[in-house]
């Protein structure tokens, strides 16, 4: 702001020098009389002087530009008799330079910003001759950077106390990189210590299987395959969890060149939670089995794991050492292992259920196979077919030989040559064993579905047994017959030796369904369709109608509603050992076995007791 008087003053000096009115209608001379110009030429004002009464030329400062008249500071129109008069004063930077250092909080990076500016000078913007110029400055020069090197970086950095970590690379970039903030020191950090942790071995391998599967899928792009959920597990007496013990940091060191000390690791303790013991807190073992599961430092053991609503496909197959409970159904092509009890509150369709200790279903069991007592189940339901084959081979080894001695009795034929042993079997399979090959073709198949119970020998025999009895004579692979009947009889004496484990299964009804039990067989409902059997110590079914397919039991009792169909639908119904079967009906072309005994119903009988008699004879007796 410019004060009065100097306004007084600049308006006094303009009008000193303002024309006279012209008196009445006449006019100046205007070869005397001309107004003053002003040009700003070459950054400097230039006037040309108003002749007679022509009018003084004005200037007025534009934005940065400031006017002195006289020392004093001028505002708005300035009359400009005499330029020297006048001083015209322009904006000016001055080149600035400064290194600012910055180091973080936590001492461990450093930065520089190299803060620069140009110096700059303006002169005034030229402009042609006129009554009134408002005056603008330009730039008219603007200065280089001032030199600067790493070094003077270096230096810098130094006055500031960074000694350590310092990076040459970044801070030679320092001058090519003015007003940019550069990182040009790096602390190094502590290194972190290991805390102790808890380890469950089970939950970690089951997270590799399960990655490993999972990769397997996707480089064979077999995504469409039914998903296996395996619950880690583990049992009685195993290890289920262990304490790793911690470790220690290693100091760093920050900027400044101070040890940045390393914090102290965190160890943990092993608490026991339900079925758990813990030894020195340091490790934890399984009383039960079941599932590790860990809450803070507390290790417990879940014996039950519990799928609600129903198991399908899309939820996968399920594996668990425990206990099982679903809620639902199982659906089709599911797969359910347990090496506890499984316990279904719904039906089984299409399904396999293989519980350790025992299954129960609530609804029906359909098209499914249901497996209790895992190998001792399998190694005793193979003990009858066993029997059978070992039985049949040796009344087959037995002909032979008598047929051979009673050849040698003859003497030497008077025709030909004597038969061999190919052609001597050949000749009672078609006329007096005519059934043996099937038998033993089904033997072959049943060992096979259990490789674990057999050694490589006994492996071999099932599959030349399973491809076909006869095929196995003509190509000579199964002669003499002396070795297929040693194997059978070295595996059926280890099988008679394997631990026993009583697992029951009850379920409501069955139909079309394998079941193997090692235990007993309870059914709930009314109905046994179409099944295929094998209860080690016996069925428990006062409601169940026995139709089609076959029942087996090793040794014990057999309680069922009625045995057969009123269409005379083939049933059997077979005791490997002993036993008595408790009926209230027994319908034609139900076949009994108990032992070596076999007996055809040909005629219904009611409310009876079927039993072997002290001559070895099955007998139908009233059971009343």
């Amino acid at each position: 702001m410019v004060d009065q008087p100097e306004r007084d003053v600049a308006e006094r000096a303009a009008s000193a020098h303002l024309p006279a009115e012209p008196a009445g209608d006449g006019a100046g001379n205007p070869d005397e009389d001309r107004d003053g110009l002003i040009e700003v030429r070459d950054g400097k004002l230039h006037l040309e002087p108003p002749r007679g009464v022509g009018a003084v030329p004005t200037v007025e400062p534009g934005p940065g530009v400031q006017l002195r008249v006289a020392g004093q500071l001028a505002v708005g129109r300035v009359p400009v008799q005499n330029v020297d008069d006048i001083e015209v004063i322009l904006p000016h930077e001055p080149a600035e330079s400064r290194l600012e250092v910055e180091v973080t909080s936590d001492r461990m990076e450093a930065y520089v910003t190299w803060v620069v500016k140009p110096g700059r000078t303006w002169r005034l913007r030229a402009h042609p001759p006129a009554h009134h110029v408002v005056l603008h400055p330009e730039l008219a020069e603007e200065e280089p950077l001032p030199p600067l090197t790493p070094a003077d970086v270096a230096q810098a950095l130094r006055e500031e106390g960074v000694l350590y970590g310092l990076i040459e690379s970044a801070i030679a970039q320092v001058p090519e990189k003015p007003n940019q903030r550069v990182k040009v020191a790096q602390g190094v950090p502590p290194k972190e210590p290991k805390d102790g942790r808890i380890r469950i071995p089970v939950v970690e391998a089951a997270r590799a299987r399960e990655e490993e599967l999972k990769s397997q899928a996707e480089h064979a792009q077999r995504l469409e395959l039914i998903r296996e959920v395996s619950i880690p597990s583990v049992m009685a007496g195993e290890v289920a969890a262990y304490c790793e013990p911690p470790e220690p940091g290693a100091p760093g060191r920050n900027v400044l060149g101070e040890e940045v000390p390393a914090r102290s690791p965190r160890s943990v303790n092993l608490i026991a939670g339900p079925g758990c013991r813990v030894e020195g807190g340091r490790v934890a073992y399984a009383e039960q089995t079941g599932r590790p599961e860990l809450r803070g430092e507390m290790i417990q053991i879940i014996p039950l794991h519990e799928i609600r609503g129903d198991l399908t496909a899309k939820r996968g197959h399920v594996r668990f050492d425990g206990d099982i409970l679903i809620g639902g159904n199982v659906t089709e092509s599911v797969r359910v292992e347990s090496g506890g009890q499984i316990r279904v509150l719904g039906s089984v369709s299409g399904a396999t259920l293989a519980g350790l200790t025992g299954i129960l279903v609530q609804r029906a069991a359909i098209s499914s196979q249901l497996v209790a007592g895992g190998s001792y189940a399998f190694a005793a339901e193979l003990m009858g077919p066993l029997d059978d084959g070992i039985r049949l081979l040796s009344e087959l080894r037995g002909m032979v030989a008598q047929v051979q001695r009673r050849l040698q009795e003859q003497g030497a034929p008077t025709v030909g040559v004597p038969p061999t042993e190919r052609t001597l079997v050949e000749r009672l399979l078609h006329l007096k064993f005519r059934q043996l090959p099937d038998r033993l073709a089904q033997l072959g198949k049943r060992l096979l579905e259990h490789p674990s119970l057999l050694n490589e020998q006994v492996q071999v025999l099932a599959q030349r047994l399973a491809r076909g009895f006869a095929l196995g004579i003509r190509d000579g692979s199964l002669l003499p017959l002396d070795e297929p009947i040693e194997l059978l009889t070295t595996l059926r004496q280890q099988l008679q030796h394997h631990p026993a484990r009583s697992a029951s299964i009850t379920v409501d009804s069955l139909q079309n369904s394998r079941l193997v039990a090692s235990g007993t067989l309870h059914v709930t409902g009314k109905a046994i369709y179409n099944s295929q059997v094998y209860a080690r110590l016996g069925v428990l079914a006062p409601s169940a109608q026995l139709i089609g397919g076959s029942l087996r039991v090793q040794s014990g009792r057999v309680e069922l509603h009625s045995v057969g169909a009123e269409a005379g639908t083939v049933t059997t119904l077979e005791f490997v050992e002993d036993g008595v079967l408790h009926a209230r009906r027994i319908l034609p072309n139900v076949h009994l076995r108990i032992g070596k005994a076999s007996r055809k119903v040909e005629q219904e009988v009611e409310w009876v007791r079927v039993r072997l008699d002290k001559e070895g004879e099955i007998v139908i007796e009233p059971d009343r």
